[in-house]
Order: C-alpha cells, then sequence, then structure tokens
C-alpha cells in the first residue's frame, strides 16, 4: 500500500471503510438483517425520501420496498479520517444503477446507464469494540 506523506496506515480506518461497503453490498442483496447489524441501534440515514432513523425503522422501511426492485451502488474514491478515538468519518462517491422489475427479479437487467451520482459521508462510531454506522447521508450531484 502506497503512503504519502503525513499519512499514517490505520487498519481502523479500513475496519470503517470496509464497513461502509459491506452495508451497501447487503442493501442492494436485499440482506437487511445483515445491513441492520451493521447500523446503529440509534443510527440515522438521511435519504432524499426521508430519514431512517435507528434499526427497526431501518427493517420497517426495507420491508415496504417492492420485490422487483432490483439496485447495485458503486462506491469509489473512499476517503476517510479519524475524528476522534472512537469515531472515523469515510466519505465516498456512490453510482447507483436501478431497475424496476414487474414482479421478480430477473438477471440480466436492461441497463440505461446510472439512476443517481452522488457522495455518501458515513460517520462510524466504536461501541463494544465494533465499528457501527451512525450516521449516514448522501448528496446527490447527478439523476437520470
Amino acid at each position: 500500500m502506497t503512503q504519502y506523506p503525513g499519512e499514517d496506515f490505520d487498519v481502523e480506518i479500513l475496519e470503517c471503510e470496509r464497513q461502509s461497503i459491506r452495508f451497501m453490498a447487503d442493501f442492494d442483496a436485499q440482506r437487511y438483517e445483515q445491513a441492520s447489524a451493521l447500523f446503529a441501534p440509534d443510527g440515522v440515514w438521511h435519504r432524499p425520501d426521508g430519514d431512517i432513523h435507528g434499526r427497526e425503522d431501518f427493517l420497517s422501511r426495507m420491508a415496504q420496498r417492492p420485490r422487483g426492485l432490483l439496485v447495485r451502488h458503486v462506491m469509489t474514491n473512499l476517503r476517510s479520517r479519524r475524528i476522534d478515538q472512537d469515531t472515523i468519518c469515510v466519505e465516498s462517491y456512490v453510482t447507483v444503477y436501478r431497475y424496476d422489475f414487474e414482479q421478480e427479479i430477473s438477471y440480466p437487467a436492461a441497463l440505461a446507464g446510472p439512476a443517481v451520482m452522488g457522495r455518501y459521508t458515513d460517520v462510524l462510531k466504536r461501541a463494544g469494540g465494533v465499528w457501527m454506522i451512525h450516521d449516514k447521508s448522501v448528496s446527490i450531484d447527478f439523476k437520470r
């Protein structure tokens, strides 16, 4: 791994980046229980369609998603910084691909290009030795 002057390798920052990626991978795969385990019990996800407050609200909202909704989030350009001993901020670009099937998901889905391109800011906090997403926000830069 290349280190830049003034930057120290921080395994906890790497773990937080992985947690952010795991959360979106589980979300995309509709493994909502696994995704919720990476989300702090009192966490907040600031979304364009309304904030999600905590795990119960997350699972309730996910239960309402259409079965034929196929979504993939491609996260790139991760930039992370430690705020304090138990808080790390992970910023990334996100490109979202989406296809709405009438019934069940069927592969491959038609590809018309990205639906959205924007930025995530994930603030992770350590609780009981585990890094969890405490605050997740999205800023939309492009929208189809």
